[in-house]
């Protein structure tokens, strides 16, 4: 028999579905065979079987078992816990280019010992977070998730602030920092 990999994580099909119907009845938990037969809209002898690995029920009825039981179609199949919270390379690049902007005008506000109102620091915030979406976006850099790569990232953003600054008025700020104290 042909293996085929389920997944792209390398298990062959005839073991991952060898224990499907434990998984299968395993996740149905306190649920008996006519709760689940009523949900699945089929009869418990159909529920019977996939649960006793005589018989493979269909994508359909996994994806709509996987809501009855609050598990992953992924795992009922394969046994293997599938992250599906986990963040694609885009989300990633877009949280590392949200935390390089935030610190960049932490930076540049401690170095000037200043601190925004509130309305302000969410526009300038918002508006330098955009510019570092068009350095990568456009190519003016290569940005990566590592230090060494946000070098010119921080530079670029740094001096965007500086032009900033240097052009809005003086009542974005609440007052310097060390009337605070």
């Amino acid at each position: 028999m042909k293996k085929i990999r389920v997944d792209m994580v390398g298990i062959d099909a005839e073991h991952a579905l060898a224990g499907l119907g434990e998984r299968l009845r395993s996740a149905r938990e306190h649920r008996t065979l006519d709760e689940v037969a009523k949900y699945m809209g089929c009869n418990k002898v159909s529920v019977s079987r996939y649960e006793g690995n005589k018989q493979i029920p269909d994508a359909a009825y996994l994806l709509k078992y996987a809501a009855l039981v609050d598990r992953s179609a992924a795992w009922l199949i394969t046994g293997v816990e599938v992250d599906e919270t986990a963040l694609s390379i885009r989300e990633q690049h877009y949280i590392h280019l949200a935390k390089t902007a935030s610190s960049v005008l932490e930076k540049k506000l401690q170095e000037n010992k200043r601190r925004l109102n509130w309305e302000s620091a969410g526009k300038v915030y918002s508006m330098l977070f955009k510019h570092a979406i068009i350095l990568t976006h456009e190519g003016s850099i290569v940005c990566g998730v590592d230090a060494v790569d946000s070098i010119d990232l921080i530079n670029k953003l740094e001096d965007y602030l500086e032009d900033l600054f240097s052009i809005v008025s003086s009542d974005i700020y609440v007052q310097s920092v060390d009337a605070c104290e």
